[in-house]
């Protein structure tokens, strides 16, 4: 029984990790997650007084115990950057760049390495399978995922001719407008598409 939840765990951690915008190993492979719980128990509590708060902060040193490569992908994009990157899209699929801008509010509220609970990723909250059909292969490179977002919302404004409609495709899915013709009734849906309304306005 303890080999088959180590093996889940282990399961779902490496199912984190592949979605993690940094090379973060969650687990040591040569080691048994009772191994990994007995080294942690064992472990010194570490007191706030062995800092030494006057020594500056050495991010190699911290992150080590983390097992992260950096492989460029930690980079986070300036305002500026996204600003112009939101500008770019625009000009490119024909999408009101404050249409993009409180839709990236709404998704991530400018948060480029997020994910949320159900696997979507970046700025506009791409998931991974709506990310490999726009060919976005890094979804937390701020410009990727806005040109793919981006493109993304045009093709469904194209398909609905109708924004708030193209907006809860965005958020619940083709399928779902398609079913209810029309928003879906879900609070999620109502509650996204009335708040890029209301932030439009402003």
């Amino acid at each position: 029984m303890l080999d088959y939840v180590n093996s889940l765990i282990e399961s779902k951690l490496n199912e984190i990790e592949s979605r993690l915008p940094l090379n973060i190993s969650l687990t040591k492979k040569d080691n048994t997650f009772q191994e990994m719980l007995n080294s942690l128990m064992e472990e010194k509590p570490i007191s706030t007084y062995d800092a030494d708060y006057k020594k500056p902060l050495n991010s190699t040193n911290l992150l080590q115990n983390f097992n992260i490569k950096n492989d460029g992908k930690n980079n986070s994009a300036s305002i500026n950057d996204i600003k112009n990157y939101i500008l770019d899209a625009s000009k490119k699929y024909g999408v009101s760049p404050n249409l993009i801008d409180s839709v990236i509010k709404a998704e991530s509220d400018y948060e480029q390495y997020t994910v949320s609970k159900t696997g979507a990723m970046g700025l506009m909250q791409l998931m991974p399978s709506t990310a490999a059909y726009l060919g976005i292969d890094n979804p937390f490179d701020a410009k990727k995922n806005i040109d793919g977002g981006t493109k993304l919302l045009s093709e469904l404004i194209s398909k609905y001719n109708n924004v708030k409609l193209a907006l809860a495709a965005y958020n619940a899915g083709e399928a779902a407008v398609d079913k209810y013709n029309g928003i879906p009734p879900y609070n999620e849906t109502i509650n996204y598409v009335n708040k890029i309304l209301k932030d439009l306005e402003k």
